[in-house]
């Protein structure tokens, strides 16, 4: 499309996912966070995120390889990526690409995928950013929604989301929402 790479923005999504490294642990692991509660999920996940067995993102190697390339990798020391433009005099473009499908695996179903406050947790560096994000999965599927987009709700002004294989356009507050 003539863009230059560094141009390119990813996410994962669950088409991403080796499912066939999500055995017994990772499986258990994801078991445990989606019957916890939104909120005790939440406090479980950065446990997740710095566990040497990497539960979280073993099935997400190959995507991160890939996304490498572009500068959207993503791990457990950080679990989304963030980028900057300048918009102008004062103000700055800040995009943030969530990783939607840290717990997807055979098992995916409304809402039980998790994004957790580590990655919705954001603040304007300065009075004039603008916040962008950037997922695969829309917050109906995510257990933690209700928290993640409290966390958003302050700070985002964009939000575009894929997944649904449909699209619609809409106004939450004072943010647009697309999700195609």
């Amino acid at each position: 499309v003539g863009i230059d790479p560094i141009q390119v923005q990813t996410v994962p999504g669950n088409h991403d996912v080796d499912r066939s490294v999500v055995r017994a642990s990772i499986a258990a692991t994801h078991r445990q966070l989606r019957e916890a509660t939104p909120l005790e999920a939440d406090k479980l996940l950065p446990e997740f995120h710095h566990d040497v067995n990497d539960p979280l993102f073993a099935p997400l190697t190959e995507y991160s390889d890939f996304a490498s390339l572009y500068g959207c990798e993503v791990s457990g020391e950080s679990p989304y990526w963030e980028v900057k433009w300048t918009l102008g005099h004062d103000s700055v473009l800040r995009m943030r690409g969530l990783t939607t499908c840290m717990v997807s695996d055979q098992e995916d179903d409304r809402p039980n995928l998790l994004v957790g406050s580590v990655q919705t947790s954001m603040a304007g560096d300065a009075r004039n950013d603008v916040m962008m994000v950037l997922a695969h999965h829309p917050p109906d599927w995510w257990h933690d929604s209700d928290i993640a987009e409290g966390n958003m709700r302050r700070y985002v002004s964009l939000h575009l989301y894929g997944h649904k294989h449909a699209h619609h356009l809409s106004v939450v507050d004072d943010s647009v929402r697309l999700v195609a």
